[in-house]
């Protein structure tokens, strides 16, 4: 997103639409797991790689990782994009005094 948030002034466009990051959701539900790049959740959660590093690929893998959290963030009370927000938002606030 800061690359995205980089290019605002220079399209003359400015992205204010919810986000979520899979990497701070998986490090929410799995707080006692050490790794959570793209393809370590992937691995965790048994998705195939194979396309990784593609435009397209890394939104597939991105896709079904979010897909397969879902039931996790469920068990945690996590129902709503709200709700969602604010667990990422948690996560980078307990992360900032590492």
């Amino acid at each position: 997103m800061s690359f995205i948030r980089s290019c605002e002034a220079e399209g003359g466009v400015r992205f204010t639409n919810p986000v979520l990051d899979v990497l701070l959701l998986s490090m929410a539900v799995h707080s006692h797991t050490p790794e959570h790049s793209l393809e370590s959740i992937a691995r965790r959660l048994g998705i195939d790689l194979d396309k990784r590093h593609t435009a397209l690929g890394d939104a597939f893998i991105t896709a079904q990782i979010f897909s397969r959290l879902l039931p996790r963030l469920r068990e945690r009370g996590i129902l709503t994009l709200g709700q969602a927000i604010d667990a990422c938002r948690a996560v980078l606030t307990a992360n900032r005094g590492m």
